[in-house]
């Protein structure tokens, strides 16, 4: 059975729900969807363990933390959590450094 429905008209019915009720609506929309990429990565995991070389591994390609995933790249949002990450250990570099300049300054004054 294949119901037609209007963008706009599904998102009415939405407004018409009750707060719990649209908070309902989408935690089941979330968790239905991190279901389906669950499943994704799972059928994804066994294809690629199916088609993995057995010899030839350098150290790199060992390494799990060494690689991306696909559904990682084919992310749009990838890109803009590694900027954050570049961003947050930039934070942490002049932290640290500011911390180690303060330091100096303290033990060449005694």
């Amino acid at each position: 059975m294949t119901i037609s429905l209007s963008v706009q008209t599904i998102i009415e019915s939405i407004e018409a729900l009750s707060v719990e009720e649209q908070a309902l609506l989408f935690e089941q929309l979330y968790r239905r969807r991190l279901e389906k990429q669950r499943q994704e990565n799972i059928k994804e995991i066994a294809e690629t363990k199916e088609n993995k070389p057995v010899t030839g591994k350098s150290p790199q390609s060992q390494n799990p933390l060494l690689q991306v995933p696909a559904t990682l790249k084919n992310n749009p949002l990838f890109d803009e959590v590694l900027g954050y990450i570049a961003a947050y250990r930039h934070e942490l570099d002049q932290e640290t450094e500011a911390y180690y300049r303060q330091r100096d300054t303290e033990v060449q004054a005694k």
